[in-house]
């Protein structure tokens, strides 16, 4: 990855498996024995590209109809995910609401800038209050648009009014931090809040 601005203005989260665990089985587990028995199923059913779509904006009754009429034997599975997407987001990251508040207590500006479909982030918000702490949070379901598009990134940059180099962007997807840094921003790969790759630099500004 390339060198990190060490004296960022903006830091930009990531939500899903950076502030807040995402976990489906949380949402299917009525369905499933375990976690190896969902994967293969949602696998098979083409879960993760149906949900990408959720994430691109597509309504529930669309995204629902369409599994009915490819899946219809595992509509309940898809319309479970459906109502119980709460659960999906219900375990904040341990540390990860201590460090929000730290960093926007030593004054820096906050943002949100996820992969997420309606609803999700209002779900987020209950798990992790500290979103309130941001000053504007990006959501894909809401611009059409997911990461790593680049054009998701400018939206965040033309709300904000910063410039890509003033932005230190956390993600767990190295695809999506590869997209922010070919914009100028710095990224880094979130791997869990005690293993965040930085320099000793950066990591002495985030965890002071």
């Amino acid at each position: 990855m390339s060198k990190l601005n060490t004296d960022p203005r903006a830091i930009a989260f990531d939500f899903g498996n950076v502030l807040v665990h995402w976990e489906p089985f949380l949402a299917l587990q009525a369905h499933f024995a375990d976690h190896d028995e969902m994967e293969t199923c949602l696998a098979q059913i083409g879960f993760y590209d149906w949900n990408l779509e959720q994430d691109r904006g597509r309504s529930w009754q669309e995204g629902l109809i369409i599994a009915t009429n490819e899946h219809p034997n595992h509509r309940h599975i898809f319309e479970a995910y459906h109502q119980n997407l709460h659960r999906t987001v219900s375990r904040a990251i341990p540390g990860m609401r201590e460090l929000v508040r730290s960093l926007h207590g030593q004054g820096f500006a906050l943002f949100g800038l996820t992969n997420a479909p309606f609803g999700a982030v209002d779900h987020i918000r209950q798990t992790v209050p500290e979103l309130d702490l941001m000053r504007d949070i990006i959501v894909s379901a809401d611009e059409g648009i997911v990461k790593p598009n680049p054009e998701i990134y400018q939206v965040l940059l033309h709300r904000s009014g910063l410039e890509a180099s003033d932005v230190l962007f956390i993600d767990d997807n190295e695809e999506n931090c590869a997209a922010a840094q070919r914009l100028g921003m710095s990224a880094v790969q979130f791997k869990g809040p005690g293993k965040l790759r930085l320099n000793s630099q950066i990591k002495s500004l985030l965890w002071n």
